[in-house]
């Protein structure tokens, strides 16, 4: 798990980003900050999976229904 979310820490660093977050890359970008959330959680990190759920649902809304399906408390939080 925690080589995978270096990976992905590394795909979404902005520091990173030659490309911009361009509209035909923002589904992998969402995608990539949904995972990240998914390993935060299996590895008991909540508020670190709570923080990547949301930055993918701001990034591309149907990230709101799966997250949300899992973790309807989340829609309470800012």
């Amino acid at each position: 798990i925690d080589k995978a979310i270096e990976e992905y820490l590394e795909a979404v660093n902005p520091q990173k980003q030659h490309w911009g977050i361009k509209s035909d890359y923002k589904g992998a970008f969402a995608s990539a900050h949904y995972r990240l959330g998914l390993l935060f959680e299996k590895k008991g990190m909540v508020d670190e999976a709570v923080y990547y759920y949301q930055k993918a649902m701001e990034l591309d809304p149907k990230y709101y229904e799966m997250v949300y399906k899992k973790h309807p408390s989340l829609k309470s939080k800012p």
